[in-house]
């Protein structure tokens, strides 16, 4: 490793970070990431699970258990009703997110500093995108981004990455060591 130095005493130092360049571009997750939806997505779930008489998930378990997207967890979890579930679950976070959204702090000066610097942004997501799409417009934010991809506009959602590979597309910047995902 060409990042370890030699102390003075001879013993090995820690590993030294390598040098990173500035990116070309970053690619940002939105939930938990820009801003705070976990209890938006808890609210809609439980409502669901009431729904579909299953028992209600701690806020714990819908942090621990939500990663994939309505496409790929719901036919597993739901089975045969999971496009019913969807659409109850859809129906009823469609109902609120608006009003809950809630950017994390620093980050819509992060996002002008980034922009204003020449970096190219974009957004890709496990949200549905017009859901998404409508998030970011209710904040202000869609001038901000290149693209902005969620669930089922690239053939396999997140973590894939061929949503990157689309939402990188208006830019003509290639995946690569220039590209940073958040």
């Amino acid at each position: 490793n060409d990042n370890v130095q030699a102390s003075d005493d001879g013993m090995t130092a820690a590993p030294q970070p390598a040098k990173l360049s500035r990116p070309r571009a970053i690619v940002f997750d939105w939930d938990n990431t820009l801003v705070d939806s976990w209890a938006t997505i808890h609210d809609a779930l439980n409502f669901l699970m009431a729904a579909m008489d299953r028992p209600l998930w701690s806020i714990e378990e819908t942090r621990e258990r939500v990663r994939l997207s309505l496409r790929e967890s719901f036919p597993v979890i739901f089975g045969e009703r999971w496009q019913e579930a969807q659409r109850i679950y859809l129906d009823r976070f469609r109902a609120i997110h608006l009003e809950r959204l809630t950017p994390f702090p620093g980050r819509e000066p992060m996002l002008r500093t980034l922009v204003a610097a020449g970096t190219y942004l974009a957004v890709v997501s496990n949200k549905t995108g017009a859901v998404l799409r409508n998030e970011v417009a209710h904040l202000g934010w869609s001038a901000l981004f290149g693209a902005v991809v969620g669930a089922g506009e690239a053939p396999i959602d997140k973590p894939h990455q061929a949503p990157v590979e689309l939402a990188l597309q208006p830019s003509g910047i290639s995946p690569g060591g220039q590209v940073w995902f958040v």
